[in-house]
């Protein structure tokens, strides 16, 4: 048994991340700090304190390449970065929250913006589980360096020739991730396969047991030192979880976008976007856990999310469903066109089963239909209820229309079902 939860433990941690090829490293050998699972290309910074190496690594069909590398200063103090003046870089997993031109530098701090050399790109420390444990201090940046410069540290930055830096200004964006970490380890590529799909197992069983109401699944993922964003602990997260699930039974979560971050064997970041869909709420954003060891597994020990608008999301997927039903409807196939109704569908004196009977009726009379659809209208009524108005254009045969057609859509974005549907000639 013991044997068994060691194997897993050691191949979960190694799946945690990305597998790039380094040069001067063997081809098989691929490292795990940055990881992706259907994940749109992206570009990451990976920083070896030990080595004192800067890596940018691209992500495109989830395989990593590293297209640059070059050396850095780091901290002069060593370890990780603990309290404010302690001249040590931190590690972890950060984020690109901007860029600080010359310009800018010199007149925020005058003739000392030298110090960091064509500019600077501040990180997002501390970050949410830093200051979860206590870490204090602000100001660690990925800069360039006095044209004059003798120190070969830094006070807790990461410090790049001037050239160099000008080059990686095209990958150094706001937004893009920075894993510093005290040495980027390297594994097998024949270990790639069973392990990434250890690691899909692992959040497949977070997110299922939340829509399936596992209760006790979902809770056994979660850290006993848990902290939310809103500043809930884990007994009061939890509490909250299991009223949602008895309160709002049905629900939809889609992750999407995933990548995960490994500082070391344990702690690593998931970072996806998220569409949340019940009866109370539709929520989208991008959702960051943080992964901490208890005892011998891996558990969240926080979790930040940042709301963004869902109004995108409702669009595409309302603009599919259309698509759809335009087919389905031209398709004149009854199964195919009544699939897209919801059982419950009422209209004009109209239910389910009489809808069903007069469509099949008109079907017979035409040999082709066409629709045309255009000037589209959506508003969310509420979180699973959507009311859809544009203009539509019939053709069969030899008759033609013009009108307002009105769907009112039940479900989720993905699986919205016509509830009701209201036409007027125009």
């Amino acid at each position: 048994m013991a044997k068994t939860l060691s194997f897993k433990l050691s191949a979960l941690f190694i799946l945690l991340a990305v597998f790039f090829t380094a040069p001067g490293v063997k081809a098989q050998q691929l490292s795990g700090n940055v990881f992706s699972y259907k994940s749109e290309p992206f570009t990451a910074v990976v920083v070896d304190k030990n080595t004192s190496t800067l890596y940018i690594v691209e992500m495109k069909n989830d395989t990593p390449e590293i297209i640059a590398k070059t050396s850095v200063l780091v901290g002069g103090g060593g370890g990780d970065k603990k309290v404010s003046g302690d001249m040590k870089t931190p590690e972890g997993v950060y984020y690109i929250t901007g860029y600080l031109s010359p310009e800018q530098l010199r007149r925020a701090y005058g003739s000392v913006a030298d110090d960091y050399g064509t500019g600077a790109f501040p990180l997002n420390y501390p970050n949410f589980f830093d200051r979860m444990s206590g870490k204090t201090g602000s100001g660690i940046w990925l800069h360039g360096k006095r044209v004059d410069r003798k120190e070969q540290s830094t006070r807790g930055c990461v410090a790049l020739e001037n050239n160099v830096l000008d080059d990686y200004k095209k990958y150094l964006k706001k937004g893009i991730p920075v894993v510093i970490t005290n040495g980027v380890s390297f594994e097998q590529r024949q270990n790639y396969e069973s392990e990434k799909a250890f690691l899909k197992e692992k959040l497949d069983s977070l997110v299922a047991s939340w829509s399936g109401l596992d209760f006790e699944n979902f809770a056994s993922h979660y850290h006993i030192q848990f902290r939310s964003g809103s500043g809930e602990n884990y007994t009061q997260y939890l509490g909250k979880k299991k009223t949602l699930m008895n309160l709002y039974p049905e629900r939809k979560i889609e992750v999407t976008s995933v990548r995960s971050f490994k500082e070391n064997n344990d702690e690593f970041v998931y970072d996806f976007d998220q569409l949340y869909c019940a009866d109370n709420i539709l929520a989208y954003g991008n959702k960051r856990l943080y992964l901490k060891r208890e005892i011998d597994e891996l558990k969240i020990i926080a979790e930040e999310f940042f709301s963004e608008s869902s109004e995108p999301i409702v669009r595409e997927r309302v603009a599919v469903f259309l698509e759809n039903w335009k087919k389905a409807w031209e398709s004149m196939d009854i199964e195919k066109y009544m699939a897209v109704y919801s059982p419950s569908f009422s209209a004009a004196g109209f239910n389910y089963g009489s809808w069903k009977t007069d469509k099949e009726e008109k079907f017979e009379k035409y040999s082709s239909v066409k629709i045309g659809i255009d000037n589209i209208k959506i508003s969310q009524i509420s979180p699973k209820r959507v009311r859809v108005s544009f203009i539509q254009h019939f053709s069969g045969d030899s008759y033609s229309d013009k009108g307002v057609k009105t769907l009112e859509l039940e479900g989720c974005p993905g699986d919205y079902r016509i509830r009701s549907e209201l036409w007027s000639a125009r």
